[in-house]
């Protein structure tokens, strides 16, 4: 019985130590990354870096890479000094003294291609002033930014009781045809499905001449 009330004790004291342990080890150091969620082609856009901890920081070094033809070429800090390559960002104090910035630094970067594009980070390194410079592994979640599409252009058009008497290419804009009904529908299909038209479906047809002018906005906002 005695060896039984050892072994309880030593039980309830390892649960106790072992959340102190783990709680230690994984304070969320993080820098988190702001972006715009969408932006046109060949548009400059910044992402900035926020710091989420209470320690005073005295640098931050971090490999980045890129997807779909985004490239950052340049950056900002109130409080470091700040360099950017294609693949790396540094930012090392202005000064002898440790600061904890409410922003670190901003990062400005384009893409000339549609679609999703990423940024993603990796071998991060804060550097921390707790007893002594530490350098630390912060969280930095990857942020991905939409470029938008400049295509408005349809992939197909066609009436539901009658032929145009032109052959359907996207780059063609004008359509004409001769129907023998009351009505029609047109039908169509975007090339790009982020793209939005109006004035196309059901259309009520008048004796003579009817004209219907289909609009096609591409992702960017450019009209077709």
């Amino acid at each position: 019985m005695k060896n039984n009330k050892i072994l309880i004790k030593l039980i309830g004291l390892m649960f106790l130590i072992i959340p102190l342990g783990v709680k230690a080890d994984y304070f969320p150091y993080r820098i988190i990354t702001t972006c715009p969620t969408s932006i046109n082609p060949n548009t400059e856009f910044s992402c900035t870096l926020y710091p989420y901890t209470d320690e005073p920081i005295s640098g931050l070094q971090t490999d980045y890479s890129t997807t779909n033809g985004l490239s950052c070429s340049s950056i900002d800090s109130n409080y470091f000094t700040a360099s950017i390559t294609s693949s790396r960002i540094l930012l090392e104090p202005k000064s002898s003294f440790m600061i904890n910035p409410n922003v670190m630094a901003t990062y400005h970067c384009k893409s000339s291609i549609s679609g999703d594009a990423t940024i993603s980070y990796s071998g991060a390194k804060l550097s921390i002033e707790d007893n002594g410079t530490q350098k630390i592994t912060p969280i930095m979640d990857s942020k991905t930014i939409h470029i938008n599409s400049t295509d408005s252009s349809l992939a197909s058009l066609s009436l539901s009781n009658g032929n145009f008497n032109e052959t359907f290419s996207s780059s063609l804009t004008n359509y004409t045809a001769t129907i023998n009904a009351a009505n029609t529908v047109i039908n169509l299909t975007k090339s790009n499905s982020g793209a939005t038209v109006s004035n196309y479906g059901y259309e009520n047809l008048n004796y003579g001449s009817n004209t219907f002018n289909i609009v096609v906005t591409a992702e960017a906002g450019n009209k077709t």
